[in-house]
């Protein structure tokens, strides 16, 4: 949420909220009262013409942010702050644009692109800006300070400054010039226990990454070990965290980091910096047992981040684990109920790679002696039969493939040029479904569709050499009962897949026990009284659909491929009858929501029969759903806060 004095704004898209946010930066000094104490942010919005205080609180090993309103606001529709900052005064440095025209783009009608692609506009302003400096009242006057970069005791002054403008500075002198003639009274600064009002020493920090960019911590310098090692159990978790981030990387530094205990720091944040910090560590069996001990530890599998830290280091030293892998092989309770040693023995044997796309993943996974399982949702985009790669890889010699061809899925694997192949008989469901493809450890494959196995072989030998080479191509329309690989796209499907709900998953065999995954949920086809597929597109830069208005049939199932050609987030979201002004209004509360983008934006209200997530720029996305059986005029929207007052549309249902 962003408040603001006036109405007269000019967004672009996310309307009353942030969408140009910029300039963040904590109170780092003292000037300001204790509230603001290395503990709010600032956050320019030149849209919304204000500068907010984003109050950043501690959660678990993470933060959060509370709404703590604006520091400054303006009316003045030339007021644009984009940064601010600390000055060595300790006031706050405010820079303001000063311009009428913010927004980059979209270009309205009349309206031609110029340099950068930003619409030209005689309004823009490039020569004037202001500076704003903006003091407490209460505050001291600042005295003046300089530093000397040949005077230690102008160096040791600055680190020991309360604002941290001084203190890094002096920290970036030292390690510029590389005064080795500081070292002992960094050591000093480290070695002061003393914590202030909100319980740092920030010297001591300072000091510590002073010592870093010195190399002093190469384990030569015996006082130099000492006073970090000891720093490991200093007062100030800021300290302990940021001991543990300069700490060497070696068994030394393993030994240091077990006996001060941080596995289990009570300061969250500094437990992840260990947790961390060991997964970059030569292996070690106490390392690998205090990791099994920790992952028993109730506040380390409920917080946000710390599972995802312990399963790095426990990545770096999984021998503690072995026995656990080999329990979790048996159990069949759901990854739900899992506790999180549990969770951390089962993603050493088991690895899922979404099948999207856009999802960034790296393709080829290794897959060498290991279990494959293929899941993925397709339907007809048409009256065009199905035919195409949903997932392949390797070459003719060693590879699999999964395809649809002549109205067959085909489940191919290649072994030194010896193929084995699983296929369906008979005509493929009409509406969605999904298959699934599986190669085991002992060599079987099988072929299922909506849950139901369809197909089955033995494909022997294929766990004892390696399956898949390193060079992957994926994508040809040469497809047939010798083509496994020689790719050229990622996927290449005349049709529909679900990526959200299709996924590659490989299985490392323990050993020399067999691991089977749990089979997965297909939801089962409701017989439909007929189909219709449209798309849907965006107007670039006018912020609408390409269709006011489409009409269905009650009962059909209902595609819409939606194609965002824009350059912004947009989702489709259908709605009753009616409804519009109430979904937009809980769309735009989401706005003040701190997961209404995990959200989509898209609320959870009885109003609403189906929608997008949301589809980034130049993406899109299927919606399917069955149209509702009473006929009427049914709302489209796109519910990103504000947008969908203007894109919007109905959907005739007869």
């Amino acid at each position: 949420d962003m408040p603001h004095l006036t109405p007269y704004l000019r967004q672009v898209d996310w309307h009353g909220s942030y969408t140009a946010a910029a300039g963040h930066h904590l109170y780092t000094a003292r000037s300001f009262p204790k509230s603001y104490w290395n503990k709010v942010a600032f956050v320019a919005e030149p849209t919304g013409r204000v500068l907010h205080r984003a109050i950043i609180e501690k959660d678990g090993s993470g933060f959060k942010e509370k709404n703590g309103f604006n520091i400054l606001a303006s009316s003045d529709e030339w007021f644009s702050p984009v940064h601010a900052e600390v000055g060595p005064d300790g006031a706050l440095w405010i820079a303001d644009w000063y311009n009428f025209i913010i927004q980059h783009n979209p270009t309205p009608k009349g309206f031609q692109n110029g340099e950068g692609n930003a619409y030209i506009n005689p309004l823009r302003d490039s020569q004037h800006g202001r500076i704003y400096r903006l003091v407490y009242k209460g505050a001291p006057e600042a005295k003046p300070f300089k530093i000397d970069p040949e005077s230690n005791d102008d160096l040791v002054a600055g680190l020991k400054s309360d604002n941290m403008f001084w203190r890094r500075t002096a920290q970036r002198l030292i390690v510029e010039t590389q005064n080795t003639g500081v070292v002992d009274e960094l050591l000093k600064l480290i070695d002061n226990t003393s914590v202030d009002e909100i319980g740092l020493n920030s010297p001591a920090v300072h000091a510590l990454w002073a010592l870093h960019g010195l190399g002093m911590l190469d384990g030569s310098n015996e006082n130099v070990n000492r006073v970090v090692t000891k720093a490991l159990k200093h007062p100030a978790a800021g300290v302990r965290k940021n001991a543990v981030h300069v700490l060497p990387r070696t068994e030394t530094g393993a030994q240091a980091l077990l006996d001060a205990n941080l596995i289990n720091d009570p300061d969250l944040t500094t437990r992840k910096a260990a947790f961390l910090a060991i997964a970059d560590m030569p292996a070690s069996a106490a390392l690998g047992k205090a990791l099994l001990d920790a992952s028993a530890a109730e506040e380390n599998n409920t917080d946000n981040y710390l599972p995802q830290a312990l399963f790095a280091a426990v990545l770096a030293h999984p021998q503690s684990f072995d026995e656990q892998v080999n329990q979790v092989a048996q159990l069949t309770k759901p990854d739900s109920l899992l506790n999180l040693s549990e969770r951390i023995s089962k993603s050493l044997v088991q690895e899922q790679y979404s099948l999207d796309r856009r999802a960034g993943i790296p393709f080829p996974p290794t897959v060498e002696r290991k279990e494959i399982h293929l899941k993925a949702t397709i339907s007809k985009a048409g009256d065009d039969p199905l035919e195409g790669i949903i997932l392949a890889q390797g070459n003719n010699q060693n590879g699999y493939s999964l395809y649809i061809q002549n109205n067959s899925v085909h489940w191919l694997v290649k072994q030194g040029g010896k193929t084995f192949k699983v296929n369906t008989r008979g005509a493929l469901p009409t509406d969605q479904f999904v298959v699934q493809a599986n190669l085991l450890k002992d060599g079987s494959m099988n072929l299922l569709i909506n849950d139901n196995t369809v197909g089955s072989t033995k494909a022997n030998g294929l766990f004892t050499t390696t399956l898949i080479p390193d060079r992957v191509r994926i994508g040809n329309d040469n497809l047939g009962d010798n083509q496994v690989g020689d790719y050229r796209k990622p996927f290449w499907f005349k049709g529909r897949m679900n990526a959200r709900d299709s996924y590659l998953r490989l299985l490392q065999p323990s050993k020399e026990e067999v691991i089977t995954s749990q089979s997965q949920e297909a939801g089962q086809d409701v017989p439909s009284a007929g189909s219709v597929t449209l798309k849907m597109g965006v107007i670039q830069h006018e912020m609408k659909f390409d269709k006011a208005t489409f009409t269905v049939k009650a009962g059909f199932e209902v595609t819409i491929d939606f194609e965002n050609s824009d350059f912004m987030q947009h989702n489709l979201v259908i709605a009753m009858p009616g409804t519009m002004e109430k979904v937009g209004a809980a769309a735009d509360a989401l706005a003040r929501d701190p997961k209404g983008a995990d959200m989509n934006y898209v609320p959870q209200m009885p109003e609403i029969i189906a929608a997008t997530r949301l589809v980034d720029p130049e993406s899109s996305e299927s919606l399917v759903f069955r149209a509702p059986s009473t006929p009427g005029e049914y709302v489209y929207i796109c519910t990103v806060p504000g947008h969908w007052r203007i894109m919007n549309g109905i959907m005739i249902v007869e």
